[in-house]
């Protein structure tokens, strides 16, 4: 004879209190939000080769692409950092005296804090590579010299990047530098 077995509330009860006594993921609900965000690179930058006969300006122009994740918290999920990464896409220059062409080159990764909304303040340093070949008397002083560029980054409450500006040159500004 076949019996047909039917739980009884106790073990219902005992099933439903383990299972709400066991924890729970911290990005069960969470998801992560990508944005990407391209920005205009604007400004000068002084190449200072040693020498000041061949130093000069550089005026810079191209895009620079955001990379922009976020989790967003919510009552349970405490913020998690803001992680941005930068790619010069294009920037090149023009020297003011010589003539000669630039290329700013390379990426970088950033951590921000993770507070929704928030406009971040970063700043990366990318390579800066001569017009080929470099003739004397134009020697590049160091031998890698670096750009620095200025970045602020707005994030809505969503987790979402949706603006961003990009100054070639050192932090001058308080609206980019955060001063």
């Amino acid at each position: 004879m076949l019996r047909k077995y039917q739980p009884g509330s106790s073990f219902i009860a005992a099933v439903a209190a383990i299972t709400l006594a066991m924890p729970v993921c911290a990005h069960a609900g969470a998801s992560k939000v990508t944005t990407s965000i391209k920005t205009a690179v604007t400004g000068s930058f002084f190449f200072d080769t040693g020498d000041s006969s061949s130093s000069e300006w550089i005026d810079f122009s191209g895009d620079a692409q955001l990379v922009v994740q976020v989790i967003p918290p919510d009552p349970i999920t405490p913020p998690n950092p803001i992680r941005v990464h930068a790619n010069m896409v294009g920037v090149s220059g023009i020297g003011r005296t010589s003539g000669m062409h630039f290329v700013l080159n390379g990426s970088e990764n950033f951590e921000a804090d993770g507070d929704l909304p928030n406009t971040l303040s970063l700043q990366g340093d990318y390579r800066l590579i001569p017009p080929n070949p470099v003739v004397p008397p134009s020697p590049i002083i160091p031998p890698t010299p670096v750009v620095p560029i200025n970045f602020a980054l707005q994030v809505d409450e969503n987790g979402i990047a949706t603006s961003a500006l990009a100054v070639v040159g050192q932090c001058t500004s308080a609206d980019i530098c955060g001063d």
